[in-house]
């Protein structure tokens, strides 16, 4: 009895050894599918928009302007392009800081900012699904799934991931939209009531900056927000 006992917890051992590789193999299979995204992007160049954007940035830089005055000019970029062509006021101030104008070569880090911000994005979001609805899931390998699957399906990789100026119109406004869906979630299944007030300041702040970026992303943020206070209303 105690033989088949121990023979039992060996196997045991043997299937937890073997799952937990079998996870590091899945994640670095991953990983990997990543490297070709972020290894073309040493051949991104400054294009279109990002001349017209970047070129008073550039001017301050070249100038060897400090970063209050690198701000400011992305600053007064955004006011002239929100009172001459749309409300987009949040992507209208970091469009102009395009890493082109510092220098032309250090342009494809974009992508790799994109890429890192997703995969942030995704590891907040599943750790609160883990925190409060599911216990087991394994957030790393989720959130590097859903990164790959995201930009790896992008049906225009060209301007979400390897354009300055498109991205941060589109892209990033989205990365901060499911983090407000997971800050939903956290004020949701939250006790504290102090911790909950933090929470929804920073969503707010969140939505401000969402809300800017572009009008689809916005609405799709407004919605989430009503069918989030629809359920917090039920319950």
């Amino acid at each position: 009895m105690d033989e088949n006992l121990e023979q039992i917890e060996n196997l045991k051992g043997i299937k937890m050894k073997l799952t937990s590789k079998l996870n590091v193999i899945k994640k670095a299979i991953l990983a990997v599918m990543l490297v070709p995204v972020l290894y073309i992007s040493r051949y991104m160049r400054p294009v279109a928009d990002d001349y017209n954007y970047g070129l008073k940035i550039q001017g301050v830089v070249e100038s060897n302007g400090s970063l209050f005055e690198i701000l400011e000019a992305a600053w007064n970029a955004c006011r002239r392009s929100y009172e001459t062509w749309q409300g987009t006021y949040s992507s209208c101030f970091v469009m102009p800081l395009q890493p082109g104008v510092y220098e032309e070569k250090i342009y494809g880090i974009t992508t790799w900012i994109l890429v890192g911000m997703f995969f942030l994005g995704f590891v907040i979001f599943f750790h609160v699904l883990k925190k409060n609805i599911l216990k087991n899931l394994d957030i790393w390998y989720f959130a590097l799934l859903s990164t790959v699957v995201v930009v790896l399906g992008m049906p225009y990789p060209l301007e979400g991931l390897y354009w300055y100026n498109s991205a941060m119109h589109y892209i990033i406004w989205t990365i901060l939209t499911i983090i407000n869906m997971a800050l939903m979630i956290e004020i949701y299944y939250g006790i504290k009531k102090s911790k909950n007030i933090i929470l929804v300041l920073i969503s707010c702040v969140l939505s401000f900056l969402i809300s800017g970026g572009n009008q689809c992303t916005a609405f799709v943020n407004i919605l989430l927000l009503l069918f989030s206070h629809s359920i917090m209303s039920d319950s």
